[in-house]
């Protein structure tokens, strides 16, 4: 990879990165955006395995992704990208979907990255 092919990468990671700026009223923290891009990966997980694949403790999962839900810890509106649903097998565990705009919301940030892919 040439020094100019590297730089054109990193600026389309800037630009997809800067997309999730603007998602509520506050910017996503590095840790939302790793839980929501887990989510998003692997749809069906529970808080315990998506806090182990994104390597924070589970409280701080829990905490941030009741965030990206459609509430904050606060009360207030949440950023409303994830769904939570609760394990039919096992009612303390929640499992973590999408939302439909969490779908819009990655597909459009997504599509700044294919160039720099494909």
């Amino acid at each position: 990879m040439t020094e100019e092919e590297m730089r054109s990468v990193l600026k389309g990671v800037e630009q997809f990165l800067s997309g999730f700026d603007d998602v509520g009223s506050s910017a996503m923290s590095l840790t939302q955006l790793r839980l929501f891009l887990a989510v998003a990966a692997n749809e069906g997980q529970s808080g315990i395995e998506l806090s182990t694949r994104v390597k924070v403790p589970r409280a701080t999962a829990t905490r941030h992704l009741l965030d990206l839900s459609d509430k904050l810890r606060s009360g207030d509106k949440g950023y409303g990208l994830i769904l939570r649903d609760t394990d039919p097998q096992n009612l303390k565990t929640n499992r973590y979907y999408l939302s439909p705009k969490g779908k819009r919301f990655l597909m459009e940030r997504t599509e700044r990255l294919l160039p720099l892919v494909s």
